[in-house]
Parts: C-alpha cells; structure tokens; sequence
C-alpha cells in the first residue's frame, strides 16, 4: 500500500487494524466469528467492517461455501 494505514481517513480503528493484519500476514481464511476474536469486536461490526473496507477499495473477498471459510485480501 502506498500510503501508511494510519494515514487513511474515513476508516475506523479496527478496520486498520484489519487491514495491518492483511498487510503484514497476507491472506487471511477464517469465518466472521474467528475475524471477530481477532479484531475482540462482535460479528456484526466485522460484517461492518469488511462492508466498509470493500466498499473503500482496500480489502477483497473470495466468499467460502459451505464448510469452507471465506478468504480476504488487502487489494494493491
């Protein structure tokens, strides 16, 4: 990413603490109850969360189907 994380506006704390985990990690693959004890914040403010950085531009998702778990990506 270009530009630092902490510099980017209009995102709230914990998606870029997010987005540091992709950045720092790579891909993540894990269901919205195991993103939500990482980021310690409830299911629906990971739903939030993702919405928010999707829409932004910054995160991608390769949604899982059935038992498997959805796959997400900083995009470059």
């Amino acid at each position: 990413m270009s530009v630092p994380i902490y510099k980017l506006d209009g995102l709230s704390i914990k998606a870029k603490y997010f987005l540091y985990i992709l950045e720092e990690n790579g891909d993540l693959e894990g269901t919205i109850t195991r993103l939500a004890d990482i980021l310690e914040t409830s299911r629906n403010r990971v739903h939030e969360i993702i919405e928010s950085l999707e829409n932004a531009g910054y995160l991608e998702v390769e949604r899982g189907s059935g038992r498997k778990p959805s796959t997400y990506r900083m995009k470059k």
